[in-house]
């Protein structure tokens, strides 16, 4: 008998040298947005990691998840806005140093 695949209560993402952490709820909102927005790419890099492996982003995916999150910031509960922050502010940094 196979067991079902353990699901991850977390993911990973790194930005610059920073690895930061958000629910699996939060990520698969964000992965729903990328999903409406056309951006499938970035929707299955969500998929496909977990715990195991960070999500790795290139700049211009760093810039497509930055304004996820800013929506997701504003759409979600005070909670989920103060899980995202760090992600947020981390993005923010990376972004700007990239321009």
């Amino acid at each position: 008998m196979t067991s079902a695949p353990k699901r991850f209560d977390t993911v990973h993402i790194q930005v610059g040298d920073q690895l930061l952490e958000i629910s699996w709820k939060t990520s698969q909102q964000l992965r729903g947005l990328f999903v409406d927005a056309g951006h499938h790419s970035i929707a299955r890099k969500f998929a496909d990691k977990g715990k195991s492996a960070p999500v790795v982003l290139d700049p211009a995916e760093k810039e497509d998840l930055l304004g996820a999150v800013r929506v997701c910031m504003q759409m979600g509960s005070d909670e989920q806005a103060r899980e995202l922050l760090p992600l947020r502010n981390a993005l923010q940094a990376d972004v700007a140093h990239s321009a």
